[in-house]
């Protein structure tokens, strides 16, 4: 008995090991990101209302729970933070994007793309933003940002750049 028990451990072991080296190397692999045309243009003006109005929504939600105001930690000096905040994140629900990516084409040039899979939308089953941002002096500063989303109910299960059903 006390052999099968070690080498079940044995096993065990060696698939954690395995699986970190596996997430070690995916991590450092840099991906380019798809290119704008692959993007449904936002209007950059109207979404950057509706997010103001969205984040002022979060600070008066975590006002009244006692709650910290989880935006003040995001830094306009950090292009990641700059795209996840455009994507909606931090956010009421606390819930996190599944993938971020951020790729520096320049020193001043980025673009972050926020992956979120198994929404909770009724028409949206996963979501794709891409931001592209450019340094101007110790701000990043958003240029263009577009979207892609599956969608919950279609015939279509791949990536699409109109809206869903």
């Amino acid at each position: 008995m006390k052999y099968l028990n070690c080498l079940i451990l044995s096993f065990l072991l060696v698939a954690i090991l395995l699986t970190m080296t596996a997430c070690a190397h995916s991590q450092n692999q840099v991906e380019t990101p798809l290119p704008r045309s692959s993007y449904a243009e936002y209007n950059l003006e109207e979404q950057l209302k509706r997010n103001e109005l969205r984040d002022q929504d979060a600070i008066d939600f975590w006002t009244r729970m006692d709650e910290p105001n989880y935006l003040e930690e995001t830094q306009k000096s950090n292009p990641t933070d700059v795209g996840l905040n455009f994507a909606g994140y931090p956010n009421i629900d606390k819930i996190e994007p599944d993938k971020v990516t951020t790729f520096y084409h320049s020193d001043v040039d980025v673009t972050v793309t926020v992956l979120s899979l198994g929404l909770m939308d009724d028409s949206i089953h996963d979501q794709e933003i891409r931001v592209d941002l450019h340094l101007q002096g110790d701000k990043w500063t958003i240029e263009w940002a577009g979207y892609r989303q599956k969608c919950r109910r279609s015939l279509n299960s791949g990536w699409i750049t109109n809206l869903c059903p």
